[in-house]
């Protein structure tokens, strides 16, 4: 079985060198995407001599939490069909790094070649401010620190709070978004024709489910439009189509593992303690997210797998 990776990344070449060696496999492919805002050099001479990389053109600068990331996995999904792969397309990060041995991955979707590994389930299930999501205009910056400027339209009565005319105020003085001054006149509501469904952005699908989904995506451009300004709408676009095509049926499938719990640290954690390897040793799911380059706990899940000890090559 074909198993495509769509590997999003945007430092560290040498720790995505790593990812990606650990994954190898005569029937694993690797679609790379690196952040347009960077370099794409370092990672070509990085992974030059690695089997089935392919990079992918076009680049996008994503932002945390825009829909260029969506835009980034579309374009990975469209490059893996094109190449006429069958089996599994799988969206990983240049920061995660298997938990079990990538053979039991691979057996795992041998056995569910019909399965769609993803997490869905109704929005106002998983967030308490769903609403601001998918009813305000959201507008993602990357710069100094990742952070959205939000507000609703005139319409609805959370736009007469201070905290939105602030942020209409930064949108037009500091980043010049003139734009605004046309949509706080203008209602959003998430489009009838597909359910609010929300999940992890982290997912293996079926590449003959995946080309059903490219079909309902090119036959719905106001819905990816609609996408623009959404906030974290890679955690919100793939569900909605899985949801238009399979149905109101929850989906808590993952095979990615991150943590939003630890208290007093940047969430997602990034993975470095020894006290994290028995943690991780303990999931269920394959990969996990996200560690720092060279960090001990790599070596100490290495040898936990049963892989070679890296020595960079």
């Amino acid at each position: 079985m074909d198993i495509s990776y769509v590997v999003m990344t945007h430092k560290d070449p040498h720790q995505v060198r790593r990812l990606i060696s650990r994954l190898q496999h005569p029937q694993s492919y690797f679609y790379v995407h690196v952040d347009a805002a960077v370099p794409i050099e370092p990672f070509k001479e990085a992974l030059q001599d690695l089997r089935n990389v392919h990079f992918i053109d076009n680049r996008v600068e994503v932002a945390w939490g825009s829909w260029r990331g969506v835009a980034m996995e579309l374009k990975g999904i469209e490059c893996a069909l094109i190449d006429g792969r069958s089996g599994f397309c799988m969206l990983i990060s240049g920061q995660d790094y298997p938990i079990k041995h990538p053979d039991m991955l691979r057996a795992t979707l041998e056995a569910n070649p019909d399965k769609l590994f993803i997490n869905s389930v109704p929005m106002e299930e998983l967030w308490d401010d769903y609403y601001i999501r998918v009813s305000h205009y959201n507008y993602g910056y990357r710069e100094p620190n990742r952070f959205f400027l939000h507000f609703p339209s005139i319409f609805r009565r959370d736009f007469y709070r201070l905290r939105t005319l602030e942020h209409i105020g930064k949108l037009l003085l500091l980043k010049r978004e003139l734009r605004v001054l046309g949509q706080i006149f203008i209602p959003r509501k998430f489009p009838s024709k597909f359910k609010a469904y929300g999940g992890s952005a982290w997912w293996a699908l079926p590449l003959e489910f995946l080309k059903k989904l490219m079909k309902v995506h090119h036959e719905n451009p106001s819905f990816y439009a609609y996408q623009k300004y959404s906030l974290g709408p890679d955690e919100i676009y793939f569900q909605a189509l899985v949801t238009h095509l399979n149905g109101e049926k929850r989906l808590l499938n993952r095979l990615t593992y991150d943590n939003w719990e630890r208290e007093g640290v940047q969430l997602p954690v990034s993975f470095s303690e020894n006290s994290d390897l028995d943690l991780l040793l303990a999931q269920p799911e394959f990969i996990a997210r996200k560690f720092e380059p060279d960090s001990p706990i790599l070596d100490a899940l290495d040898e936990a797998i049963g892989f070679e000890p890296w020595n960079g090559n």
